[in-house]
């Protein structure tokens, strides 16, 4: 009887493994899918505001050399 349960749960285990694989790709074009229908908000929180100085802030487009 035993042996029975282990099969049969062996069974069920090996089949919804195989019904959920899903490929890198697939999780890609999700994630592109959810992205494109939700409201996407940057809150800036990694912004230091200490280095502001009134010749430079978060409002100019600073070109890095």
């Amino acid at each position: 009887m035993k042996r029975i349960y282990i099969i049969i749960l062996s069974f069920i285990f090996s089949t919804s493994i195989a019904q959920t694989k899903v490929t890198d790709a697939a999780i890609l074009e999700k994630a592109k899918q959810i992205h494109e229908n939700v409201i996407t908000l940057d809150t800036h929180c990694d912004i230091n505001t200490a280095n502001f100085t009134s010749n430079r802030n978060y409002t100019q487009t600073l070109l890095l050399k």
